[in-house]
Order: C-alpha cells, then sequence, then structure tokens
C-alpha cells in the first residue's frame, strides 16, 4: 500500500477519534467479558511491579481492570494517538499516559514502546484493525514482542466485524470516500458510527493472520469473546520464552 493511502487512512481515524472521543469513550466503560479469561494467564507472571504497556489504551479502562483484579502493584503505561481519549483517561487511570501515532512511528521506523525498557505484558485490544497494510501490522507485533522480558505475554485481539451480521448494515465501501480498489487492501472497510461518523478497520482474513503469527513466538492460547454473542472478538495470547 503506497504511504499517501496509508496517511489518509490513518487521518480518517484521528479525525474519529477526536470528534467523536467522548460519545465512543461512553460505550466503553464496561470490562470486556474476554479480559476475566485473561486473569488466569496474566497471574502467572508473577512479577511485582507488574510492567504493562496498554497500546491504544483509549481511555484507560484496562489499567481500572487490572487494578482491581489483579493484587500485584503494577507499573502502568498507557499509549494512544487520539488526545481526546487520553484526556479522559487521566481523569481515572494510574500510571503514565503517552501520545503516540502508531502509523507514523511505524512508517519512519521509530519505537512503537517508550525506549529502554522491557515489559512483563503488552496488550493490543481493538488496534490491529486500524493498522492498514499488512508490512506495517508485521512490523508492530513483531516491535512488540522484541519489547517483552522473557516470559512476558503479548496479548492481541483481532475483530470479526466482517464476519457478524450485526455488523453488515455498518460497513460502507471505501471508494465512497473516492478510494480505488488498486489502492485498498481486500478486506478494508469503513465502519459507520452511530448517525454519523466513520472508522477505517480492516478485516483480517485467516491467510494474513497466519502470517502475522509466524513472525512470532508461539501462541499459548486463544479463544473467542465479548459482545452478546461472545463471538466479536478473537484473543491470541503470544509468551517469549
Amino acid at each position: 500500500m503506497q504511504k499517501t493511502t496509508i496517511l489518509k487512512l490513518n487521518q480518517i481515524n484521528q479525525d474519529f477519534y477526536q470528534t467523536q472521543g467522548e460519545s465512543f469513550s461512553q460505550t466503553r466503560q464496561s470490562y470486556w467479558s474476554g479480559w476475566t479469561k485473561l486473569l488466569p494467564f496474566i497471574q502467572k507472571l508473577k512479577t511485582s511491579p507488574l510492567k504493562v504497556l496498554d497500546v491504544g489504551c483509549g481511555n484507560g479502562r484496562f489499567e481500572r481492570f487490572l487494578r482491581e483484579k489483579v493484587t500485584t502493584d503494577l507499573d502502568y503505561t498507557g499509549t494512544d494517538n487520539s488526545q481526546k481519549l487520553l484526556k479522559l483517561a487521566k481523569e481515572k487511570t494510574n500510571g503514565q499516559l503517552i501520545y503516540l501515532d502508531l502509523i507514523s512511528h511505524l512508517l519512519s521506523h521509530q519505537s512503537v514502546a517508550p525506549k529502554n525498557k522491557k515489559y512483563d505484558l503488552i496488550v493490543l485490544f481493538g488496534v490491529l484493525h486500524h493498522i492498514p497494510d499488512q508490512n506495517l501490522r508485521k512490523r508492530l507485533l513483531t516491535e512488540l514482542a522484541n519489547q517483552l522480558e522473557p516470559g512476558g505475554l503479548l496479548i492481541l485481539t483481532v475483530w470479526r466485524f466482517a464476519e457478524l451480521d450485526r455488523f453488515k448494515n455498518k460497513l460502507i465501501d471505501p471508494q465512497s470516500l473516492g478510494f480505488t480498489p488498486a489502492e485498498l487492501e481486500v478486506g478494508d472497510w469503513l465502519v459507520g458510527w452511530r448517525t454519523d461518523g466513520y472508522r477505517y478497520a480492516h478485516a483480517l482474513s485467516n491467510q494474513e493472520l497466519s502470517d502475522l503469527l509466524k513472525t512470532l513466538p508461539p501462541a499459548v492460547g486463544n479463544f473467542l469473546a465479548d459482545g452478546r454473542d461472545q463471538q466479536t472478538n478473537h484473543y491470541w495470547l503470544i509468551k517469549k520464552h
């Protein structure tokens, strides 16, 4: 994918989270049910403080979940490319919050994690579908895996929006904004938000997901969870040996 197209798609999402950040955050107050299934894996890390990197932290609710459910001390860092969501996160979240535009960092080969630090737990919830271009997605996951401490966990989710009927009426063809099929990857969509607004999202194919996982340490678990049908997100747990 051309850099100009990547930047255009990224700008769509930046504009969305700036203009719709508060309404989006209002729908992201409760904890995902899948997080409870992660607790046995997180508790096995047995480090204190638990060094956590939350990439695409949004309003910081995962930090609040950990604070409630995990007994060990937390050394939490959250990054996001939305100043609006980071502002909301600061009202309720303990730890360090950093503005970071993943796309610009990936394109310029800058670190996507704070330098000179390794983490016991890195999470990437609701983010991978916002990364245009398979090569950038691969670079992101590889870099995050490299930031793990030995025995650390990288946990990512794959949003299954294109496979579920309840999202079908929200999908908008990017050609409606002037993009051509030649510019995009198969699986690129705009996902409508309420009565106005939309986000760019990529629906990962099974082959694309397989290619990404091949570049990472072996998965130690995966499961479906979240949403009214418990089918919305596919969780993958990657452990560095």
